[in-house]
This record gives structure tokens, C-alpha cells and sequence, in this order.
């Protein structure tokens, strides 16, 4: 077939033609001809993983040059996530211009979006031309190479001239902003004597936090570590965060509750979870089941609360220090139907359960039992 249009892209191994608006293709094939030459190309239409593209090429004929080049949309990283990668026109060899931040990966370099997207550089782009603007806000113009539908993502091109990237920071008075809408959502207002303090922001890697606090019997930071130090009563603390782009500081304030760590029961726990993991908890219940690991290296009950039928587990390892093991007396002793007191460190991750429990009090023995059978699920079959 023979086909006609203006290059508006290049690379070491092929260049983008147009002849419209949705007449957009990439041409596997080394040229000659430079960017806003118009081109007479004989060769054979494909398409691979439902790209499209001229390949075999055995002619390109310059017939003009100096031709206008089609101008890029602006588009975000999102509009252009939505496009169909199985549109044969529209999407593949489209030219776009997007604002994001040119982040490098281990395997790849990508355009991050404010909002933690990101389209992949393809394998053909000169990353030497982005050198320069790795790590900083920029908006680029890049062609919409391929779809890669393992990874769910876009690949593209960067075919123009260093000049083409614009830096496009945001004001550090947004990125204040946005900085403690992070801090804001990481920080939970109220604390059970554990807390982790973000020191980045997850998508503006450039943004970082440094923490301090007055010093107080209650809390206190040491090289961004946080130490609490649990009460049987609530304390009102307040943080000062630091927040830096590597150029201009700001500090605000962020007032948390260090809760009391006094008893509760498994109904009102779990309906009002610690978000931090390894929070501390004392946790009153029934015992209505044991439980163990296919290994047998872990050993837990489950503590109901009679009242509200709420269930929690409590996890007793075979090793470990400051902790009660399910090898001890204390655990082989206990039987379902006692009324037990336990303290121990609530975790959040994976399964969530009680574990490293230091302290269980046997507070009466021979209670009632029972399980909702009416509500239990059924399993189809053994198997």
C-alpha cells in the first residue's frame, strides 16, 4: 500500500506520519526524511497487540517539506488513560501535550500525574532528551506509542528537542495545601499509644516532612521515631510538622488525641477500630473457640461479646519475648466459656487480630456459649 502524510515525530528506528486529525500512524522504518517533511511511503499495513502500523517498508519519498505539524491536544495523564486501545484511530499516534512530573523507576522512566497515575516512556524514546527533567513538574508533548494490556497502561514517545519540556511546578502554597491533605488523611486524630508520622508526600516525591513536639510524658519524636507512652487517661497533644520542596519551608500544626488504654468490650472495639497499626488495646470478651495455623507455630482464640455477638481474635505465637505463648500454662488453662481480660497490640495489616498479648486475666469461667447458626455461612461442599 501506498500512504502520504507530514512527519511530526521521529526515532531511532521509525517516525510518526499525519495526513488528519484521526490520520495519525507510526512507520517501522529508519529514514532520512525529517520532522515536517511530507512523505510518499510504500509498505504493508499491520497490526500487533491491536496497534497499528506500516511496516516493510520499501520506499519513502520526500515531496515536500516545511509542512505544518499538527498541534498537540492538552490532555491529562487520566483523559488519556480513558482512550480505547483497541480504537484504530484516535488513540495510537495521537499527540498530545501533558503536565506531570518525570519520575525513574528501576525498569522504567514515566510521567506521573498529580493524582498518582502514570504513562510509561516506550522503549524507543531517547530518554537522554528528559534527562535533565527527571524529578520536576513539566508538561511535555509525548505520542501515544502502544498499550501495554498487562500492565494496563499507555506507552509513549517523546520525540521532540529538550526545548519541547516546560517546567510547570505547582506553587508551594498548593503544595503546602496538598501536603496536609495528606498529613490530614495519614494522621489519625485519635492514637492508642502507637503512631508512624508520614515523611513524604506519596506522589509529589519531593515534598518531605519533618516532624517535632514539646516535650511532654506523653510522646516524643527522635529522628522522625515516634515513642508514646500509654495512660489511663486522654492527653490533648499538639505537632508541628515541617514541610519542604528542597527550596521554601512551611510549618503548620496537627493536633492529635493520645487516647486512654483502658478496657473494651469486643462489640465496641470493632465498630470503632485504632486505624494505626500495633495500636495497644485491652480487650474483654468470651472465649467461644480456639483456633490454630496449619503449622501449628500459632494458636488464637476468639473473644465475643455476648452482648452485641461482635468477634475478635487474639493470636498467641509459640516464640517471641514480653509475650504470652501458647506453649505457657496460662494459655493451656484457659477454657471456652471463661471471661477474660486481655491486653496486647491490635494489628492492622493482613489479618486483622490481636497479637503479642502481654497480660490475660481470667475474670470468671463456665459461661454460656453459643454461636448465631442461623447466619453461619454453608459451605457447598467438604471440599
Amino acid at each position: 500500500m501506498i500512504i502520504e502524510g507530514v512527519i511530526y515525530g521521529k526515532t531511532a528506528n521509525g517516525f510518526y506520519v499525519s495526513d488528519s486529525e484521526l490520520g495519525k500512524i507510526y512507520v517501522t522504518h529508519q529514514t532520512a526524511a525529517n520532522v515536517g517533511d511530507k512523505v510518499k511511503i510504500t509498505g504493508v499495513y499491520g497490526i500487533t497487540d491491536n496497534m497499528p502500523r506500516i511496516k516493510n517498508v520499501s520506499n519513502v519519498v520526500v515531496t515536500a517539506t516545511n509542512q505544518t505539524l499538527p498541534t498537540p491536544e492538552e490532555m491529562t495523564v487520566e483523559q488519556v488513560m480513558a482512550l480505547s486501545h483497541t480504537a484504530k484511530t484516535g488513540s495510537y499516534g495521537r499527540y498530545v501535550t501533558v503536565v506531570a512530573t518525570i519520575e525513574a523507576g528501576t525498569v522504567n522512566t514515566y510521567l506521573k500525574s498529580d493524582l498518582d497515575n502514570s504513562l510509561i516512556f516506550s522503549s524507543i524514546t531517547d530518554l537522554s532528551l528528559i534527562e535533565s527533567s527527571k524529578g520536576k513538574r513539566v508538561s511535555i508533548p509525548v505520542i501515544l506509542h502502544e498499550y501495554n494490556s498487562q500492565d494496563l497502561v499507555w506507552r509513549v514517545t517523546f520525540a521532540g528537542a529538550s526545548g519541547d519540556i516546560v517546567l510547570t511546578p505547582i506553587s508551594f502554597a498548593s503544595l503546602v495545601t496538598k501536603a496536609m491533605e495528606h498529613i490530614n488523611s495519614a494522621v489519625p486524630a485519635n492514637i492508642y499509644g502507637a503512631l508512624v508520622l508520614p515523611s513524604k508526600h506519596p506522589v509529589i516525591s519531593y515534598l518531605s516532612y519533618s516532624w517535632s513536639v514539646a516535650e511532654n510524658p506523653y510522646l516524643s519524636i527522635t529522628e522522625g521515631l515516634v515513642t508514646v507512652n500509654t495512660d489511663s487517661v486522654d492527653h490533648s497533644i499538639t505537632l508541628t510538622v515541617t514541610i519542604t520542596n528542597g527550596e521554601e519551608t512551611a510549618t503548620r500544626t496537627v493536633t492529635i488525641i493520645s487516647k486512654a488504654i483502658v478496657q473494651r468490650e469486643v462489640g465496641e472495639f470493632v465498630t470503632n477500630k485504632p486505624t494505626m497499626n500495633d495500636s495497644a488495646v485491652i480487650l474483654h470478651g468470651v472465649i467461644v473457640a480456639f483456633t490454630r495455623n496449619q503449622s501449628l507455630s500459632l494458636r488464637s482464640i476468639i473473644l465475643k461479646d455476648m452482648t452485641t455477638a461482635h468477634t475478635m481474635s487474639v493470636d498467641f505465637a509459640e516464640a517471641g519475648e514480653n509475650q504470652i505463648l501458647h506453649t505457657s500454662s496460662i494459655f493451656k488453662n484457659l477454657k471456652l466459656g471463661d471471661e477474660v481480660s486481655v491486653r496486647g497490640l491490635f494489628r492492622t495489616t493482613t489479618r486483622q487480630t490481636i497479637y503479642n498479648v502481654n497480660n490475660l486475666d481470667v475474670l470468671s469461667s463456665d459461661n454460656p456459649v453459643s454461636h448465631d447458626k442461623a447466619n453461619a455461612y454453608v459451605l457447598n461442599s467438604k471440599e
